[in-house]
């Protein structure tokens, strides 16, 4: 994903590094010769020379980003979050963040890629740091609507045991849960979910080995529905967590 994303961001921000570059010098070459007109025309003193040298010389090492240019480096950066998987929630706010930083500022030229790469990884770890009640989330739901919570990731990784963690922490707020076993493919799994759910005293549902998954999670909510359960737990079969 990172790589993919790397080169996304990397084509967007030279192709409008281009179109800043041509603007950029059109613009530059008309201040240079308003001021050696100035300077032939006029004696000027020291001090104001150097002050405008010093203006042409910003302007020939830093570019400003205005929001039409701001917004078609970050389409390419959205289209690659998108196809991604990521939450539509996450990439406002990484917009928002960018935005609010990046538009308008003075940048220093060759340092675009570099500063979209820091907001965005201050911006995701604001977003991974910030602190998840789950417990609260669960009873703002909607009335007889289950929260539902898949689990994903490689095998060994641990879905299972955190699923019966999670149970146990429902458990302990007299919150009602029910677990799908989901993983119907990996030997013994669905075994092992059953055993937890028997120690936890929490429903499990599930099928044969091979039946399909998203029949399992859906018969679980189903349920959860109909005993109006609170929350469903779905154990998911070992893959990326990019591959849902």
């Amino acid at each position: 994903m990172f790589k993919f994303l790397k080169e996304k961001l990397k084509n967007a921000v030279s192709a409008i590094k281009k179109n800043l570059t041509k603007s950029k010098e059109k613009e530059v070459e008309k201040e240079v010769e308003a001021v050696e007109k100035k300077v032939e025309k006029s004696k000027i003193k020291e001090e104001k020379k150097q002050g405008l040298i010093a203006k042409i010389k910003e302007k020939l090492t830093t570019f400003t980003l205005n929001e039409a240019e701001f917004e078609k480096v970050f389409w390419e950066l959205e289209r690659a979050l998108l196809e991604n998987n990521v939450a539509m929630a996450t990439i406002e706010k990484i917009h928002d963040n960018l935005k609010e930083q990046l538009v308008s500022k003075s940048i220093k030229k060759g340092k675009l890629e570099q500063e979209i790469k820091e907001i965005l990884k201050q911006t995701l770890e604001q977003i991974l740091l910030e602190p998840f009640n789950l417990i609260k989330k669960i009873k703002e739901r909607k009335e007889r609507e289950p929260f539902v919570m898949a689990f994903f990731g490689i095998n060994g990784s641990g879905k299972t045991t955190t699923i019966a963690k999670i149970a146990y922490l429902l458990k302990k707020n007299e919150i009602g849960c029910v677990l799908a076993a989901s993983d119907t493919f990996r030997a013994a799994s669905i075994e092992q979910l059953q055993e937890h759910a028997d120690k936890l005293k929490v429903e499990l549902i599930k099928h044969k080995y091979g039946a399909d998954p998203a029949a399992v999670a859906f018969d679980a909510i189903a349920h959860a529905k109909a005993r109006n359960i609170e929350v469903v737990l779905i154990d998911t079969a070992g893959r990326m967590q990019s591959n849902v």
